[in-house]
């Protein structure tokens, strides 16, 4: 599957970047429902991978 979206933020770019880079933690602050698990290793960048698990 694909997914793209996109979104204006009245926000500096550094600090989107920031909060975008920690999706894992962030992401239950706005969807509460879809849980993320980094599965590979590093940091968060491109090519990391996640694993999505929808709460029941």
């Amino acid at each position: 599957m694909e997914l793209e979206a996109s979104i204006e933020i009245d926000q500096r770019i550094s600090d989107v970047w920031r909060w975008s880079v920690d999706h894992v933690r962030n992401h239950p602050r706005w969807n509460p429902d879809l849980e993320f698990e980094q599965i590979s290793g590093g940091p968060m960048g491109l090519g990391t991978l996640l694993l999505a698990t929808s709460r029941p």
